[in-house]
């Protein structure tokens, strides 16, 4: 009979961890109040230095920069006349911010404790933007060219250029393998391809194929991947590679549906859950992408989105930060826990 009641015990066990598994839902909620910032924000990156968002408005020519501690516009940047900020990333080394001016043709270098524009570099059409911290340099694309353009943020001086291929855009930077992954559109829709640059030789040292125009990308520290969006395409997929050193490595080892049939836009890597978020305008919906299982495993609708949507992860508070250039406005999300899962005699 004891043994007969421990195996009754056993499945009854297994049977409340399958259903709380299946029954979990995970919990993104909108805090307080969107935030007002320039016209059309078009980039945000996060200063953990300061606790701070900046926020490129494409539309005003400004960089707004709001507090994570009160959730509130502390100071606007008015950058140069028929300035068009696109791209933002923060340089922990030096406590700067680059910023890509796409209509001047400008890469703004900015301190971020009094604010002001320290240098101005000129590069051609100027979109993308990421900083390699093992480095100490920030990576730059030219849309329109085929070049990465690599910057010393000691000297903020132009170290060379890298030839990836047509339309580069979005960058990410794999700290593991020391590498920048860059997504290149290609002139044929349906077509495009990932570039890998080693950081100490600046070479393309591997191209991944997509079946898709690639935009945006995101390091995922804690699985050694790099997850892909395609926005321009047709296609609802987002693509997962490995940066490992197996075979494996520089390839889609997996794809991962959206619920519609809108490509996603901006990521935003959460180390403290171990999701990636992903904004869709098409959808006015952020969702949140488990990098245990690559599957859609919570969203949240916003009012309104429209037009490309930036996202930026803030580990500090644990929200994530969205740009909508219709409502020229940022809303925060928490990435709170999932909901506790419901007692065994409520389940389905």
């Amino acid at each position: 009979m004891k043994a007969k009641a421990r195996i009754i015990l056993g499945l009854i066990f297994i049977l409340f961890f399958a259903v709380s598994a299946f029954c979990t839902v995970h919990s993104i909620g909108i805090i307080g109040s969107p935030i007002n910032v320039g016209e059309a924000p078009l980039g945000l990156a996060y200063d953990s230095s300061k606790g701070e968002i900046f926020v490129a408005n494409s539309g005003s020519g400004t960089v707004s920069v709001i507090s994570d501690s009160n959730d509130t516009v502390i100071h606007t940047i008015t950058l140069p006349a028929g300035s068009y900020p696109e791209g933002v990333a923060y340089d922990s080394g030096r406590g700067e911010i680059i910023v890509t001016d796409f209509s001047n043709w400008a890469v703004y270098v900015i301190n971020d404790t009094d604010y002001s524009v320290v240098k101005t570099l000129s590069i051609e059409l100027p979109i993308g933007v990421c900083y390699d911290s093992g480095k100490g340099e920030i990576f730059v694309t030219s849309v329109g060219t085929s070049l990465v353009y690599v910057i010393n943020d000691t000297t903020d001086k132009q170290i060379t250029t890298v030839d990836v291929g047509f339309w580069p855009h979005g960058l990410a930077y794999d700290s593991a393998m020391g590498e920048i992954f860059v997504a290149e559109e290609n002139s044929v829709q349906g077509a495009g391809s990932v570039a890998v640059i080693n950081d100490t030789t600046n070479s393309v040292v591997a191209s991944v194929t997509m079946n898709n125009n690639p935009w945006k990308l995101a390091y995922d520290s804690g699985k050694g991947e790099i997850f892909v969006s395609s926005y321009t395409g047709t296609g609802s997929d987002v693509w997962v590679i490995s940066d490992g050193t197996n075979a494996a490595a520089n390839t889609v080892i997996d794809t991962i549906p959206l619920p519609n049939g809108n490509g996603g836009y901006d990521f935003a890597y959460d180390s403290g859950k171990g999701e990636v978020f992903l904004s869709n305008a098409g959808a006015s919906k952020v969702y949140a992408i488990s990098d245990t299982t690559n599957a859609v495993v919570g969203s949240v609708t916003l009012p309104v989105l429209s037009g490309p949507v930036p996202l930026a992860y803030d580990p500090a508070m644990s929200e994530i930060f969205v740009g909508d250039q219709g409502s020229n406005q940022v809303s925060i999300l928490s990435d709170s826990p999932p909901l506790a899962p419901p007692a065994i005699e409520n389940s389905p």
